[in-house]
């Protein structure tokens, strides 16, 4: 049987609730050995991987999370004869480029969204931002490929870019997890029940859901919603809610 290649996987934390599409691609992967680079390993008990490299110390994550680089990582570099960087996040490339630079290996990145807008001069905040959009002509320059989880992100980042070579990734699901119902029954005396899992931020849309909800609910149609996550537009739409009057819960 031949040895299988491996991949280093830049991504910039390691696994937060809100990327665990990065773990279901990392321990499902059957052709490659995969090896996550990332500043802080979260979520360990939920999401276990023996592969992660991160700085230990506080002082390691600060100095990796500020410089984009952290000497420990050299060591499995040389000790390992990697076939690919893959970095999640335009973000995440940042920290993955001093490496493909340094050993002269092919890099791919992931955009997801956020890493675009911020491109296009939306979310602009903070000096992990600042340093991604400085750096950001070299990493679309050097990487030798890039992929979109949307054909919209797509058509955005070739206008940025004018690269024609563009490739649309999406993010897969464990159909054994979660698989659509095969049969539906009309409801009668009960609500239609809806979920919502998503960060309270703009892009998100939640407010288009409550706009949704309340014309149905204005048709007599019997709707109940429900949102999971948190973020900074919770505030705002509890209080849309409960300004509206609405006639079912929606929180």
């Amino acid at each position: 049987m031949s040895k299988l290649k491996k991949v280093a996987v830049f991504s910039t934390s390691f696994v937060p609730y809100s990327q665990t599409f990065i773990y279901d691609e990392v321990t499902n992967h059957s052709k490659y050995e995969v090896d996550v680079f990332t500043k802080s390993y979260t979520n360990q008990s939920l999401f276990p991987f023996s592969r992660v490299i991160y700085p230990k110390s506080r002082f390691g994550q600060f100095f990796y999370l500020n410089r984009t680089y952290w000497p420990g990582f050299n060591k499995h570099f040389k000790q390992n004869d990697y076939s690919l960087i893959h970095a999640h996040f335009g973000t995440g490339a940042v920290y993955a480029m001093n490496y493909k630079l340094k050993y002269d290996l092919p890099m791919v990145i992931t955009f997801h969204g956020n890493d675009i807008s911020t491109l296009m001069g939306n979310h602009f905040k903070g000096i992990n931002k600042l340093r991604y959009i400085n750096r950001s002509k070299l990493i679309l320059q050097k990487a030798e490929r890039l992929l979109c989880v949307s054909f919209e992100l797509a058509e955005i980042l070739k206008d940025i870019t004018g690269r024609n070579d563009i490739y649309i990734h999406k993010l897969g699901i464990d159909t054994h997890k979660f698989s659509p119902k095969t049969s539906y029954t009309p409801f009668e005396d009960r609500p239609i029940k809806l979920l919502l899992i998503g960060r309270f931020t703009q892009k998100k849309g939640h407010i288009y859901a409550l706009r949704a909800v309340q014309e149905l609910l204005a048709n007599q149609v019997p709707v109940q919603l429900e949102f999971i996550g948190s973020g900074e537009l919770e505030a705002a739409l509890k209080n849309y809610v409960f300004c509206s009057h609405f006639e079912f819960p929606l929180w």
